[in-house]
């Protein structure tokens, strides 16, 4: 059978890349759940979530839903869970399959939060937590990576005001010397002059 490697290579290339989204939550929708058992035989849903909305849009994330029979912790994690996915106690009590859970995750739709984990010396995605989307179906768009907050600025320096120094009172000139009083003219000494008769 020949094969067309050209366009293989193209259409690989042109999937994306796999390399591991920011942390932060992200709106996706269960694109494919597929019932399996894990390499300890645990049983599990292998679920491919594509985010719906943002930057990443059509990305993928995969996650295992393991079932640990022996650990009711990690069953308590597992049903809560499917409860954000929109499968609750009243789908379990109907008693399904495996097979049904998984093909009923189909289209379902969630808030998922992504961390970062290395891995056979590959950053990977590791999702921490699903949960249902806000109240009315307003999907949350996923973070991406923020910007470091501006510095604040700094104040304006203050411009220095002399301090007002207080109006001093000016100095009251002493009053002018009153002036000497004329000279009176005075009669001439001697006896005074005779009357004549």
């Amino acid at each position: 059978m020949s094969m067309n490697w050209q366009d293989l290579l193209t259409q690989a290339e042109e999937g994306g890349t796999y390399e591991a989204l920011p942390e932060g939550p992200y709106t996706v929708q269960v694109a494919s759940a597929e019932a399996k058992n894990s390499t300890t035989g645990k049983p599990m849903i292998v679920v491919k979530f594509q985010v719906m909305v943002g930057p990443f849009a059509n990305r993928l994330v995969w996650n295992n839903f393991v079932i640990t029979q022996d650990n009711p912790n990690a069953l308590a994690w597992f049903f809560k869970h499917m409860a954000a996915l929109g499968l609750d106690k009243q789908w379990f009590a109907m008693n399904p399959s495996l097979d049904a859970t998984a093909a009923a995750l189909v289209g379902k739709q969630a808030v998922i939060d992504l961390a970062q984990k290395v891995w056979n010396n590959e950053v990977r995605n590791d999702v921490k937590a699903v949960k249902p989307l806000t109240q009315g179906g307003t999907p949350v768009p996923p973070q991406a990576p923020a910007p470091a907050p501006a510095p604040a600025p700094a104040p304006a320096p203050q411009q220095q005001v002399a301090p007002q120094v207080a109006p001093q009172p000016e100095p009251q000139q002493a009053p002018a010397p009153a002036p000497a009083p004329a000279p009176q003219a005075q009669p001439p000494a001697g006896p005074p002059p005779a009357v004549p008769f």
